[in-house]
């Protein structure tokens, strides 16, 4: 008879397994039957988790699903699943490594754009699902004394979230909200890469393709850099970069959180 462990382990591997486990790896024998065999009772379970879990996928990242349609959607969701179901309790943040799955699954391998899709996605969900945070405002930056300006930390907000691209991801996110048959035909995807800024303001997420150099120096403050050290990073990367406008147009949209005496670490979330 196997222990508690093992018979739960057996379950979890049985139900999410997508083909027949070996005999000795199954749970069906040790289920009792009670008007149903076991095998269908074990399948009851499965299509709840598979179509829970696929939902909610679905949710996150409608965008990919309407990019590859609903059937190839489902296919993608049931392998993810199965090769990487939640280790949370928490539905909502199920799903952040569905990007690096669609990046190696090989079915995709036509849509190189969809793993940075995906990763848009992840970034909106995520942002939206970000704690609640007061926003640093330019009274609280201007009573910082002028001296200890160049050294200041300004950590991103807790619901902000940098993504770079080399795929014209905002437009092609943009072309799958639209009832159209061909969305990628709209887009030039020889555009050009993207860097994005996601931000969560009130209930609503929203996002801005920024400069590089805009792009790079609020990695730079995410990273824990002084202000000066931010801004020569992104000077170096681009020359027309302009710290007051890049600190007046992130104050204005609340891309930062409050001062503190000691820096938090950073929760801003980059994905290259």
């Amino acid at each position: 008879m196997p222990t508690l462990r093992e018979l739960q382990n057996a379950f979890r591997a049985e139900v999410l397994a997508m083909q027949a486990l070996p005999e000795a790896a199954r749970a069906t024998p040790f289920i009792l039957e009670d008007g149903l065999g076991a095998p269908e009772r074990l399948q009851i379970h499965r299509n709840h988790i598979y179509t829970t879990l696929s939902e909610a996928l679905a949710g996150i990242y409608p965008a990919v699903q309407a990019m590859v349609g609903e059937a190839f959607f489902q296919a993608v969701a049931n392998r993810f699943v199965a090769e990487a179901p939640p280790s949370e309790p928490m539905l909502y943040s199920y799903g952040d490594q569905f990007a690096a799955f669609l990046a190696g699954f090989g079915p995709a391998t036509g849509l190189p754009y969809l793993p940075d899709l995906a990763r848009l996605e992840w970034a909106l969900h995520s942002s939206f699902h970000a704690p609640d945070e007061d926003a640093l405002t330019s009274e609280a930056l201007g009573a910082v004394p002028q001296d200890a300006l160049s050294e200041l930390n300004l950590f991103p907000h807790s619901s902000a979230r940098l993504l770079r691209s080399k795929w014209p991801v905002a437009a092609l996110w943009q072309a799958t909200r639209a009832p159209d048959a061909d969305i990628v035909a709209g887009v030039d995807l020889d555009a050009g890469g993207t860097d994005l800024f996601v931000l969560r303001a009130g209930d609503d997420v929203q996002f801005w393709a920024l400069p590089a150099g805009e792009w790079i120096w609020l990695e730079r403050c995410a990273a824990g850099e002084g202000l000066a050290n931010a801004a020569a990073a992104a000077t170096a990367c681009d020359a027309s970069f302009d710290l007051a406008a890049a600190l007046t147009a992130n104050l204005a949209r609340g891309s930062f959180a409050p001062i503190r005496a000691t820096g938090p670490e950073s929760n801003v979330r980059v994905n290259d």
